[in-house]
């Protein structure tokens, strides 16, 4: 089973009392916990060297010899490619290695990861929630099937995503609904998740203010459930919102939050 984990989940098994056998049980539950290049990054960011250290040796024992994930914007424009030259596939993982030139890379990312996207998607929040005050929608399930089911909603809305990221296309309509809307690709996992924080700010009434909601770094890495089957959170509001749009949109994904990943484990009772 293919698996990911939030960066504070390699630190939360850094720090777990039972930590090698937490790994011995990945291995025997025939886990495939591959991390991210975003990983990689958050922990090559780690100002203390030895907890640094630590946590290389953790990222390079769950990884298997596996190389990490790509960024979520590049599987998200090789997408776009691969549909435009009719290609079935994407390579998801990124051969790198730990070395200055990365950590010198990485500090590049991580100084701005989640800013720049959260600039330019302004327009398209405000789109959604001015396309929501015109129809009449009572309900989270009514507001995505809505959504899904209008090509003037949707296709706007990968467009505008798409300009916000740099990422040019030629594709017809029908193409963009091809990739939207197929579960083998990062795009309906990351539309999901956006256009479900456009709803929560603005529109839920109780208990959805700025401090529960996840941050827009987070919401990045949603893309990465067309490949995951299982993932792993340990950061509350982005716990409790991938549960719950797993449960709005039916996704045949498991979320945990630690304590349920350990029980899976069968660590605690």
């Amino acid at each position: 089973m293919n698996c990911y984990f939030d960066t504070s989940i390699y630190n939360k098994i850094l720090d777990d009392s039972h930590k090698e056998l937490i790994i011995k049980k990945i291995k025997k539950k025939g886990l495939i916990p591959i991390p991210s290049a975003i990983n990689l990054c958050e922990i090559l960011s780690t100002s203390d060297e030895n907890r640094k250290n630590d946590l290389i040796i953790i990222y390079n024992t769950v990884r298997n010899n596996y190389f990490p994930l790509k960024p979520y914007t590049w599987l998200l424009r090789e997408s776009v490619e691969a549909v435009e030259k009719g290609i079935e596939e994407i390579e998801v993982n990124y051969p790198i290695e730990v070395n200055k030139y990365t950590e010198d890379l990485c500090r590049k990312i991580t100084s701005n990861k989640g800013i720049e996207l959260e600039k330019y998607i302004q327009g398209a929040r405000k789109y959604v929630q001015e396309k929501i005050k015109e129809m009449k929608i009572a309900d989270e399930k009514s507001f995505f099937t809505y959504a899904n089911g209008k090509i003037d909603f949707s296709i706007p809305l990968f467009n505008s995503l798409c300009q916000a990221m740099g990422i040019n296309h030629n594709l017809n309509g029908e193409q963009i609904l091809e990739i939207i809307q197929s579960h083998s690709m990062p795009w309906l996992y990351f539309l999901d998740a956006f256009l479900y924080i456009f709803y929560r700010r603005p529109f839920k009434s109780e208990g959805y203010g700025k401090r529960s909601n996840p941050e827009v770094a987070d919401l990045e890495q949603s893309g990465y459930l067309f490949w995951a089957n299982l993932f792993v959170i340990k950061d509350d509001a982005f716990f409790s919102f991938m549960k719950e749009l797993k449960q709005l949109r039916g996704y045949e994904k498991e979320i945990m939050n630690y304590a349920e990943f350990k029980k899976y484990l069968r660590l605690t009772n």
